[in-house]
């Protein structure tokens, strides 16, 4: 009998010492269009710790837990935090501002998310060029002439890419200047492409974090004149 009352009460130790039902890794619910994330860890006494990530980045701040609301403190914002009951999604509300929904990242959504940015990354695989300077009304680059080409190649994590850089400014004048970079760079769900490691000097056009994987696709594309002679 002894025994049954102790087993009894170390499961329901074991239940209160769960995880609290805030925990967990989230993402945004339109995450193709969105690169917000945040995990969510238990700090004990109804104490969280939110991190917000972006890639490459994070934010922690503290939030309390009370009547089924989490509080936090994120700044400008006061942010609450409460779970749908009805299909477990977490609801972020702002006092100013729309609320924002996120999933919990299981197994299944992480293989999905790696899958479509692996998509991007074997899409803008190759080399690219793109040409800037003065044009005339016809569209023709009459003077000024800069060429960009870009050289990306893969690496072993699905949402990483090297990219090379050679940059020619006033090609076939005496200012001709020639600078290259290299870097690593990281490609998010909504297509953006950030820097993660700086190889040498790297090119501003790398530098703007609204450069993305269509921007890419834009350029022109050495591989697909390649792909035509040797067909």
């Amino acid at each position: 009998m002894k025994k049954m009352i102790l087993l009894i009460i170390l499961m329901l130790t074991l239940i209160g010492c769960g995880k609290g039902e805030f925990e967990g890794k989230w993402v945004n619910k339109d995450w193709k269009e969105e690169d917000e994330k945040i995990q969510i860890t238990e700090n004990g006494n109804n104490n969280y710790i939110v991190t917000f990530l972006e890639e490459g980045e994070e934010e922690p701040f503290a939030g309390t837990e009370k009547n089924g609301v989490l509080k936090v403190n994120g700044g400008l914002f006061m942010l609450d935090f409460i779970i749908d009951k009805s299909n477990n999604d977490l609801i972020m509300g702002k006092n100013r501002g729309k609320d924002e929904i996120f999933i919990q990242i299981n197994r299944k959504l992480q293989k999905e998310i790696e899958a479509y940015v692996e998509k991007f990354k074997l899409e803008i695989i190759g080399e690219w060029t793109e040409e800037k300077g003065t044009r005339n009304l016809k569209g023709e680059i009459t003077k000024n002439l800069t060429i960009c080409n870009l050289k990306i190649t893969p690496t072993d994590e699905k949402n990483i890419v090297n990219i090379q850089t050679t940059i020619i400014k006033n090609k076939g004048e005496k200012e001709e200047t020639i600078t290259t970079s290299e870097g690593i760079f990281i490609i998010s769900p909504s297509g953006r492409i950030l820097l993660k490691e700086n190889k040498g000097r790297t090119s501003d056009l790398f530098l703007d974090n609204d450069y993305n994987v269509e921007d890419i696709k834009g350029l022109k594309n050495s591989n697909k004149k390649n792909q035509k002679i040797n067909k």
